[in-house]
Protein backbone atom coordinates (compact mmCIF):
# COMPACT_ATOMS: atom_id res chain seq x y z
CA UNK A 1 0.00 0.00 0.00
CA UNK A 2 1.57 3.31 -1.03
CA UNK A 3 2.17 5.81 1.76
CA UNK A 4 1.26 9.43 0.92
CA UNK A 5 3.98 12.04 1.26
CA UNK A 6 4.70 13.37 4.79
CA UNK A 7 1.93 11.39 6.48
CA UNK A 8 2.39 10.02 10.00
CA UNK A 9 1.77 6.32 10.45
CA UNK A 10 1.61 4.21 13.57
CA UNK A 11 1.39 0.56 12.49
CA UNK A 12 1.67 -0.28 16.21
CA UNK A 13 3.16 1.29 19.31
CA UNK A 14 6.94 1.12 19.19
CA UNK A 15 9.80 2.39 21.26
CA UNK A 16 12.01 2.58 18.19
CA UNK A 17 11.33 2.52 14.48
CA UNK A 18 14.04 1.20 12.19
CA UNK A 19 14.24 1.95 8.49
CA UNK A 20 16.32 -0.12 6.08
CA UNK A 21 17.03 1.03 2.54
CA UNK A 22 17.28 -2.08 0.32
CA UNK A 23 20.65 -2.82 -1.27
CA UNK A 24 22.50 -0.67 1.27
CA UNK A 25 24.80 -2.40 3.75
CA UNK A 26 23.49 -0.92 7.01
CA UNK A 27 20.08 0.14 8.28
CA UNK A 28 19.42 3.33 10.19
CA UNK A 29 17.14 4.25 13.04
CA UNK A 30 14.52 6.95 12.89
CA UNK A 31 13.69 8.55 16.24
CA UNK A 32 11.35 11.43 15.64
CA UNK A 33 13.31 13.72 13.34
CA UNK A 34 16.71 12.15 14.14
CA UNK A 35 18.40 9.44 12.16
CA UNK A 36 20.96 7.06 13.61
CA UNK A 37 22.97 4.19 12.18
CA UNK A 38 22.14 0.88 13.86
CA UNK A 39 22.24 -2.85 13.21
CA UNK A 40 19.13 -5.02 13.18
CA UNK A 41 18.65 -7.36 16.09
CA UNK A 42 17.05 -10.75 16.54
CA UNK A 43 13.36 -10.60 17.33
CA UNK A 44 12.64 -7.42 15.36
CA UNK A 45 9.19 -7.33 13.81
CA UNK A 46 9.04 -6.50 10.12
CA UNK A 47 6.46 -4.81 7.92
CA UNK A 48 7.10 -4.84 4.20
CA UNK A 49 6.40 -1.50 2.51
CA UNK A 50 7.61 -2.62 -0.90
CA UNK A 51 5.75 0.10 -2.79
CA UNK A 52 8.01 2.62 -1.09
CA UNK A 53 11.16 0.48 -1.32
CA UNK A 54 11.43 0.59 2.45
CA UNK A 55 11.24 -1.97 5.21
CA UNK A 56 10.08 -0.93 8.66
CA UNK A 57 11.37 -2.63 11.78
CA UNK A 58 9.82 -1.98 15.18
CA UNK A 59 10.78 -3.27 18.59
CA UNK A 60 9.36 -2.90 22.08
CA UNK A 61 6.11 -1.31 23.15
CA UNK A 62 6.42 2.08 24.69
CA UNK A 63 5.38 5.11 22.67
CA UNK A 64 4.57 5.91 19.03
CA UNK A 65 7.08 7.38 16.60
CA UNK A 66 6.25 8.67 13.16
CA UNK A 67 7.93 8.15 9.81
CA UNK A 68 7.80 10.27 6.71
CA UNK A 69 9.74 8.00 4.32
CA UNK A 70 9.35 9.97 1.11
CA UNK A 71 10.80 13.24 2.35
CA UNK A 72 13.58 11.68 4.42
CA UNK A 73 14.76 8.85 2.18
CA UNK A 74 17.44 10.82 0.33
CA UNK A 75 18.98 12.03 3.58
CA UNK A 76 18.96 8.49 4.94
CA UNK A 77 20.79 7.20 1.88
CA UNK A 78 23.54 9.79 2.27
CA UNK A 79 23.99 8.83 5.90
CA UNK A 80 24.66 5.23 4.92
CA UNK A 81 28.03 6.30 3.52
CA UNK A 82 29.25 7.89 6.74
CA UNK A 83 32.10 6.17 8.62
CA UNK A 84 31.46 3.81 11.50
CA UNK A 85 31.79 5.47 14.92
CA UNK A 86 32.76 3.50 18.02
CA UNK A 87 32.38 4.87 21.55
CA UNK A 88 34.72 3.57 24.25
CA UNK A 89 33.87 4.07 27.94
CA UNK A 90 36.34 2.76 30.55
CA UNK A 91 35.02 2.15 34.05
CA UNK A 92 36.66 0.97 37.24
CA UNK A 93 34.63 0.51 40.43
CA UNK A 94 32.63 3.66 39.71
CA UNK A 95 29.09 2.95 38.57
CA UNK A 96 27.21 5.80 40.24
CA UNK A 97 26.94 7.86 37.05
CA UNK A 98 27.53 5.19 34.40
CA UNK A 99 23.88 4.90 33.36
CA UNK A 100 23.65 8.67 32.89
CA UNK A 101 26.87 8.64 30.85
CA UNK A 102 25.60 5.91 28.52
CA UNK A 103 22.28 7.75 28.20
CA UNK A 104 24.16 10.82 26.93
CA UNK A 105 25.71 8.60 24.24
CA UNK A 106 22.31 7.31 23.11
CA UNK A 107 20.91 10.86 23.16
CA UNK A 108 23.24 11.89 20.35
CA UNK A 109 21.78 13.15 17.09
CA UNK A 110 24.34 10.81 15.52
CA UNK A 111 24.44 7.81 17.81
CA UNK A 112 27.69 5.79 17.61
CA UNK A 113 27.42 2.51 15.75
CA UNK A 114 28.74 0.60 18.75
CA UNK A 115 29.28 1.36 22.43
CA UNK A 116 32.02 -0.51 24.26
CA UNK A 117 32.18 -0.53 28.06
CA UNK A 118 35.66 -1.52 29.22
CA UNK A 119 35.69 -2.89 32.76
CA UNK A 120 39.18 -2.24 34.15
CA UNK A 121 39.07 -5.24 36.51
CA UNK A 122 36.46 -3.73 38.81
CA UNK A 123 35.79 -5.54 42.08
CA UNK A 124 32.13 -5.79 41.08
CA UNK A 125 31.87 -6.75 37.43
CA UNK A 126 30.06 -4.41 35.05
CA UNK A 127 27.78 -7.25 33.99
CA UNK A 128 26.52 -7.50 37.58
CA UNK A 129 25.75 -3.80 37.58
CA UNK A 130 23.92 -4.03 34.26
CA UNK A 131 21.89 -6.98 35.53
CA UNK A 132 20.36 -4.63 38.10
CA UNK A 133 20.55 -1.46 35.99
CA UNK A 134 20.03 -2.27 32.29
CA UNK A 135 21.81 0.21 30.00
CA UNK A 136 19.64 2.54 27.87
CA UNK A 137 20.94 0.94 24.69
CA UNK A 138 22.99 -2.05 23.46
CA UNK A 139 26.55 -2.17 24.78
CA UNK A 140 29.48 -4.52 24.36
CA UNK A 141 31.31 -5.23 27.62
CA UNK A 142 35.05 -5.94 27.66
CA UNK A 143 37.13 -6.71 30.74
CA UNK A 144 40.86 -6.22 31.21
CA UNK A 145 42.96 -9.13 32.41
CA UNK A 146 44.45 -6.89 35.12
CA UNK A 147 44.18 -3.31 36.33
CA UNK A 148 45.49 -1.32 33.36
CA UNK A 149 44.55 2.24 34.33
CA UNK A 150 42.36 4.50 32.15
CA UNK A 151 44.87 4.49 29.30
CA UNK A 152 45.05 0.71 29.14
CA UNK A 153 41.26 0.37 29.27
CA UNK A 154 40.89 2.84 26.41
CA UNK A 155 43.50 0.94 24.41
CA UNK A 156 41.65 -2.35 24.83
CA UNK A 157 38.44 -0.60 23.76
CA UNK A 158 39.65 1.00 20.55
CA UNK A 159 41.65 -2.09 19.56
CA UNK A 160 38.48 -4.21 19.81
CA UNK A 161 36.26 -1.57 18.19
CA UNK A 162 35.07 -1.76 14.59
CA UNK A 163 34.86 1.98 13.94
CA UNK A 164 36.86 4.18 11.62
CA UNK A 165 36.28 7.02 14.09
CA UNK A 166 36.82 6.49 17.82
CA UNK A 167 35.26 8.60 20.57
CA UNK A 168 36.23 8.23 24.21
CA UNK A 169 34.06 8.96 27.20
CA UNK A 170 34.59 8.92 30.97
CA UNK A 171 32.18 6.98 33.15
CA UNK A 172 30.92 10.06 35.02
CA UNK A 173 30.83 12.73 32.30
CA UNK A 174 28.20 13.70 29.75
CA UNK A 175 28.09 14.57 26.06
CA UNK A 176 26.09 17.37 24.53
CA UNK A 177 23.55 15.97 22.02
CA UNK A 178 25.32 17.12 18.85
CA UNK A 179 28.84 16.09 19.86
CA UNK A 180 29.41 13.10 17.57
CA UNK A 181 27.44 14.49 14.63
CA UNK A 182 29.29 17.81 14.51
CA UNK A 183 32.71 16.23 14.89
CA UNK A 184 32.06 13.50 12.34
CA UNK A 185 30.83 16.06 9.82
CA UNK A 186 33.89 18.25 10.43
CA UNK A 187 36.29 15.34 9.89
CA UNK A 188 34.38 14.39 6.74
CA UNK A 189 34.99 17.91 5.41
CA UNK A 190 38.66 17.85 6.49
CA UNK A 191 40.15 14.46 5.58
CA UNK A 192 43.64 15.82 6.25
CA UNK A 193 42.91 15.97 9.99
CA UNK A 194 43.57 13.03 12.28
CA UNK A 195 41.06 14.14 14.88
CA UNK A 196 39.18 16.97 16.55
CA UNK A 197 38.36 17.88 20.12
CA UNK A 198 36.37 20.66 21.71
CA UNK A 199 35.52 22.77 24.72
CA UNK A 200 33.72 21.46 27.76
CA UNK A 201 31.70 22.78 30.67
CA UNK A 202 32.48 21.70 34.22
CA UNK A 203 29.47 21.22 36.48
CA UNK A 204 29.34 20.77 40.26
CA UNK A 205 26.90 19.07 42.65
CA UNK A 206 25.70 22.46 43.92
CA UNK A 207 24.64 23.49 40.40
CA UNK A 208 27.63 25.71 39.60
CA UNK A 209 29.19 25.54 36.15
CA UNK A 210 32.36 26.96 34.65
CA UNK A 211 34.18 26.74 31.30
CA UNK A 212 36.55 23.79 31.08
CA UNK A 213 39.43 23.33 28.63
CA UNK A 214 37.99 26.11 26.45
CA UNK A 215 41.19 28.07 25.71
CA UNK A 216 43.27 25.54 23.80
CA UNK A 217 45.45 26.40 20.76
CA UNK A 218 44.03 25.63 17.30
CA UNK A 219 46.21 22.50 16.97
CA UNK A 220 47.69 20.17 19.57
CA UNK A 221 51.29 21.28 20.15
CA UNK A 222 54.06 19.88 22.34
CA UNK A 223 54.67 23.18 24.13
CA UNK A 224 51.05 23.77 25.08
CA UNK A 225 50.57 20.14 26.11
CA UNK A 226 53.58 20.36 28.42
CA UNK A 227 51.89 23.37 30.04
CA UNK A 228 48.76 21.28 30.76
CA UNK A 229 46.80 22.65 27.79
CA UNK A 230 46.08 19.09 26.72
CA UNK A 231 43.02 17.40 25.29
CA UNK A 232 40.18 16.13 27.43
CA UNK A 233 39.33 12.62 26.26
CA UNK A 234 35.50 12.99 26.43
CA UNK A 235 35.73 15.83 23.89
CA UNK A 236 37.92 13.94 21.40
CA UNK A 237 37.06 12.19 18.14
CA UNK A 238 40.06 10.55 16.49
CA UNK A 239 40.64 8.39 13.45
CA UNK A 240 41.64 4.77 14.03
CA UNK A 241 44.67 5.24 11.80
CA UNK A 242 46.06 7.87 14.19
CA UNK A 243 45.69 5.58 17.19
CA UNK A 244 47.36 2.78 15.29
CA UNK A 245 50.25 5.03 14.29
CA UNK A 246 50.73 6.24 17.86
CA UNK A 247 50.03 2.99 19.68
CA UNK A 248 47.35 4.47 21.91
CA UNK A 249 47.48 5.79 25.47
CA UNK A 250 50.15 5.41 28.13
CA UNK A 251 49.13 2.56 30.45
CA UNK A 252 51.51 3.27 33.35
CA UNK A 253 49.87 6.43 34.70
CA UNK A 254 46.66 6.36 36.76
CA UNK A 255 46.22 10.10 36.08
CA UNK A 256 47.41 12.51 33.36
CA UNK A 257 47.37 9.92 30.58
CA UNK A 258 45.53 12.61 28.57
CA UNK A 259 48.52 14.94 28.85
CA UNK A 260 51.02 12.28 27.77
CA UNK A 261 48.70 11.31 24.91
CA UNK A 262 48.55 14.94 23.75
CA UNK A 263 52.34 15.33 23.89
CA UNK A 264 52.92 12.12 21.94
CA UNK A 265 50.32 13.05 19.31
CA UNK A 266 52.09 16.34 18.70
CA UNK A 267 55.53 14.72 18.67
CA UNK A 268 54.32 12.22 16.06
CA UNK A 269 53.15 15.08 13.81
CA UNK A 270 49.50 14.07 13.91
CA UNK A 271 47.01 16.84 13.19
CA UNK A 272 44.40 17.23 15.95
CA UNK A 273 42.33 20.42 15.74
CA UNK A 274 40.55 22.24 18.53
CA UNK A 275 37.01 23.49 17.87
CA UNK A 276 36.22 26.13 20.53
CA UNK A 277 32.47 26.07 19.99
CA UNK A 278 30.02 24.71 20.62
CA UNK A 279 30.65 23.01 23.96
CA UNK A 280 30.61 19.26 23.31
CA UNK A 281 30.88 17.74 26.80
CA UNK A 282 30.08 18.35 30.44
CA UNK A 283 32.76 17.33 32.93
CA UNK A 284 31.50 16.31 36.35
CA UNK A 285 33.46 17.74 39.27
CA UNK A 286 32.97 15.95 42.58
CA UNK A 287 34.83 14.23 45.39
CA UNK A 288 35.33 11.12 43.26
CA UNK A 289 37.35 12.88 40.54
CA UNK A 290 40.86 11.41 40.44
CA UNK A 291 42.35 14.86 39.83
CA UNK A 292 41.10 15.91 43.28
CA UNK A 293 43.48 13.43 44.92
CA UNK A 294 46.20 16.03 45.30
CA UNK A 295 49.21 13.93 46.25
CA UNK A 296 48.54 11.29 43.62
CA UNK A 297 48.09 13.96 40.99
CA UNK A 298 51.28 15.72 42.10
CA UNK A 299 53.39 12.57 41.88
CA UNK A 300 52.08 11.74 38.39
CA UNK A 301 52.68 15.32 37.24
CA UNK A 302 56.28 15.10 38.45
CA UNK A 303 56.75 11.84 36.53
CA UNK A 304 55.52 13.54 33.37
CA UNK A 305 57.83 16.54 33.93
CA UNK A 306 60.87 14.29 34.41
CA UNK A 307 59.97 12.09 31.45
CA UNK A 308 59.92 15.07 29.08
CA UNK A 309 62.70 17.14 30.66
CA UNK A 310 64.87 16.98 27.51
CA UNK A 311 62.00 18.19 25.32
CA UNK A 312 61.20 20.96 27.83
CA UNK A 313 64.80 22.13 27.62
CA UNK A 314 64.67 22.19 23.81
CA UNK A 315 61.47 24.24 23.74
CA UNK A 316 61.75 26.49 26.81
CA UNK A 317 65.49 26.49 27.52
CA UNK A 318 67.90 24.95 30.05
CA UNK A 319 66.56 24.17 33.49
CA UNK A 320 62.92 24.10 32.38
CA UNK A 321 62.30 20.82 34.20
CA UNK A 322 62.81 22.67 37.50
CA UNK A 323 60.25 25.27 36.50
CA UNK A 324 57.93 22.46 35.48
CA UNK A 325 58.29 20.88 38.93
CA UNK A 326 57.62 24.30 40.44
CA UNK A 327 54.37 24.54 38.49
CA UNK A 328 53.34 21.18 39.91
CA UNK A 329 54.19 22.32 43.44
CA UNK A 330 52.00 25.42 43.09
CA UNK A 331 49.05 23.32 41.94
CA UNK A 332 49.56 20.82 44.77
CA UNK A 333 49.71 23.63 47.33
CA UNK A 334 46.55 25.25 45.98
CA UNK A 335 44.61 22.02 46.58
CA UNK A 336 46.18 21.04 49.92
CA UNK A 337 45.21 22.73 53.17
CA UNK A 338 48.09 24.54 54.84
CA UNK A 339 50.49 23.97 51.92
CA UNK A 340 49.83 27.10 49.89
CA UNK A 341 52.58 29.37 51.20
CA UNK A 342 55.37 26.73 51.49
CA UNK A 343 54.77 25.41 48.00
CA UNK A 344 54.69 28.91 46.49
CA UNK A 345 58.05 29.71 48.08
CA UNK A 346 59.58 26.46 46.86
CA UNK A 347 58.18 27.00 43.37
CA UNK A 348 59.65 30.50 43.28
CA UNK A 349 63.07 29.16 44.30
CA UNK A 350 62.93 26.57 41.54
CA UNK A 351 62.05 29.33 39.07
CA UNK A 352 65.03 31.42 40.18
CA UNK A 353 67.30 28.39 39.71
CA UNK A 354 66.53 28.33 35.96
CA UNK A 355 67.07 31.92 34.72
CA UNK A 356 67.42 30.83 31.07
CA UNK A 357 64.09 29.05 30.97
CA UNK A 358 61.10 30.75 29.34
CA UNK A 359 58.58 28.32 30.81
CA UNK A 360 55.99 30.29 32.82
CA UNK A 361 55.57 29.37 36.48
CA UNK A 362 51.79 29.63 36.30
Amino acid sequence: MPIPHAKCYRPFLARMARIMIPRLPRPVTQRGNRREAIFLQDGDEKIDLSDNQLELFCIGINSPYFLSPTCDASRLVREEHSPVISAVIPVCDRFEFLHETIASVYSQTRVPDEVLIVDDSSIIRVESYFAQNPPPGPVKVLRTDRRRNPGGARNLGWQQAKGDLIVFHDSDDLWEPDKTRLQAEYLDLHPELDGVYGAALAFFPDGRTQPWAHDRPPKVEVASALLDANMTSPTLMIRRRALQALGGYDETLPILEDQVFSIELARAGLSIQFLPSPVVARIRRNDHNTTNRSMRYFLCACKVALRYRAISAQIFGPGSVRVHLGRNLRRFGAKSRGMGMPTRVMARLLRYSAPLSTMPLQ
